[in-house]
């Protein structure tokens, strides 16, 4: 009875899919003319951008579950070039409901990845086929997405740990703060490795701890003005 009505409550989740991701497949084109991955066919391609997307809306999805088990409801579910988001009727409101919801999405990889693996142990799959690799990237979502900087899952992690021992503010400010330091430290590797890349990822993971950290301070501020205003 409760999975049925989850399912049914996923079902009425609307997934919207920005513009970026037509840039998807250029993407794909680009790593396999540097030698990143195999070069494919154009359906095989095909076949394979779906799954990633596949991936990835369940990871979200794995987040509005979160969300749901806490009494938040799911608004949106958004995918684009860069991966995706859930927007909730209302942010977390404790360090346990934020661990909860951003714990959701990467544990869905890792199960992803998990079953895969499975399979091919089990000589289910074969070793060169896509659903190999599949396991592989969502072992590779799943890493990403926990390193501790906004707005990726870890740097929520991060928060919702540190917010135990002290206010939402404060765990805020330190996990932007350890976030905006270490994609700097990237930055910084991604020069001395000659990995533009890395470096373009680190400036976006940079500036999004800076505008969490930023956000918080702000609505902090509001909330103050409005009870000196009471």
């Amino acid at each position: 009875m409760l999975v049925t009505a989850l399912l049914a409550r996923l079902r009425r989740i609307p997934v919207t899919f920005h513009w970026s991701l037509a840039l998807f497949p250029v993407l794909l084109v680009v790593l396999d003319a540097v030698g990143a991955r195999e070069v494919r066919g154009v359906g095989q391609e095909a076949i394979f951008a779906v799954m990633i997307f596949a991936s990835i809306l369940l990871h979200e999805l794995g987040h509005a579950v979160g969300a749901h088990l806490v009494g938040i409801r799911t608004r949106e579910v958004a995918l684009h070039v860069l991966g995706g988001h859930v927007r909730l009727d209302r942010q977390p409101k404790s360090g346990r409901e934020e661990l909860i919801i951003a714990l959701a999405g990467p544990a869905v990889n890792i199960a992803i990845a998990v079953l895969l693996l499975g399979l091919r142990f089990a000589d289910a799959i074969p070793s060169d086929s896509m659903a190999s690799e599949l396991a592989v990237l969502n072992l590779a979502l799943a890493l990403f997405n926990m390193l501790p900087l906004f707005p990726l899952d870890g740097g929520r992690v991060l928060r919702a740990v540190l917010s135990f021992g002290m206010s939402h503010l404060g765990a805020t400010t330190l996990a932007a703060s350890f976030g905006v330091l270490l994609a700097a430290g990237l930055m910084l590797l991604s020069i001395d490795l000659g990995a533009p890349v890395v470096g373009l990822i680190a400036l976006f993971l940079a500036f999004g701890s800076y505008v969490e950290g930023k956000a918080a301070v702000q609505v902090v501020a509001a909330a103050k003005a409005a009870r000196r205003r009471g």
